[in-house]
């Protein structure tokens, strides 16, 4: 898989289960503190995310770092 193919996978993954906790993106983006914009840049798959910032939001959804990355 392909750097651009895995971010738009990710951003994907990570929409579905941001909805499946009735979550909009400007919601999880205030639990993890940071604007609606950014974290939209990640579920576009236009912004390549740090281990720190998936853990931020693991952790906002309740959900392991290996729940949020396993999408394949």
């Amino acid at each position: 898989m392909q750097k651009d193919e895995f971010l738009v996978a990710l951003g994907v993954h990570l929409r579905k289960i941001r909805e499946s906790h009735n979550l909009t993106q400007a919601d999880l983006a205030n639990l993890i503190g940071k604007d609606r914009q950014s974290y939209q840049r990640i579920e576009a798959g236009t912004t390549n995310p740090t281990i720190w910032y998936l853990q931020n939001i693991a952790e906002a959804l309740n959900i392991s770092l290996k729940e949020l990355l396993n999408f394949n």
